[in-house]
């Protein structure tokens, strides 16, 4: 899998809610190797995508489509300043599942991947039963030493409710050591998930 983060802030709300759904509609038929998108607006008025495709050259091909250039031109106004656009084929599954989500949460981090990895293998064998609200989720690290982890849940109700519940002693080491080695920077809330 190959994975394109993109963040950038916005200067027209209802402008880009109306750029994404036209994207949405008009670019993603016809992309071969296209597996789908998560985009929207976060709580804090960020704009994010994170668009997923089969390989590093399917992603070229889909963004050198006339309609791909004519959308990337027409989101500069929309938006403030160029986007941060960032690509990876290092990309952890680690949940699969996701079109359903009703609320999605990505982060932004520094962390180490060996360190990130095996935490997270800890963590899914303790997520069916503790976080049923998790519905799929993915990480992807990228060369500058960053990386964004997308989780998606049933609905935000859901995840607040699961992230105040009383974690199992062992979840919660898990946490406490994810926070040492995770280096987050942003969180990105996405209340009304764009899923494609």
């Amino acid at each position: 899998m190959f994975v394109q983060f993109i963040k950038a802030k916005i200067t027209d709300v209802e402008g880009l809610r109306g750029h994404l759904k036209r994207g949405g509609a008009e670019l993603t038929p016809g992309v071969v190797g296209f597996l789908g998108s998560t985009a929207g607006i976060s709580t804090h008025g960020d704009f994010v995508v994170v668009a997923r495709y089969a390989s590093a050259a399917a992603c070229t091909e889909s963004r050198a489509r006339p309609e791909s250039e004519a959308w990337w031109r027409d989101l500069g106004d929309f938006i403030d300043g160029e986007p941060v656009v960032k690509e990876s084929d290092r990309v952890s599954v680690l949940i699969s599942g996701s079109d359903d989500a009703g609320f999605v949460q990505i982060m932004e981090g520094t962390g180490d991947p060996a360190a990130l990895a095996s935490l997270d293998e800890r963590f899914l064998e303790l997520a069916p039963t503790y976080r049923p609200d998790i519905m799929g989720g993915y990480r992807a690290h990228f060369d500058d030493g960053t990386w964004v982890d997308i989780t998606y849940f049933t609905s935000e109700g859901e995840a607040r409710a699961g992230e105040s519940r009383e974690m199992p002693a062992e979840v919660a080491r898990l946490f406490e050591e994810f926070g040492r080695v995770a280096g987050i920077v942003a969180y990105h809330d996405l209340t009304e998930p764009l899923t494609v």
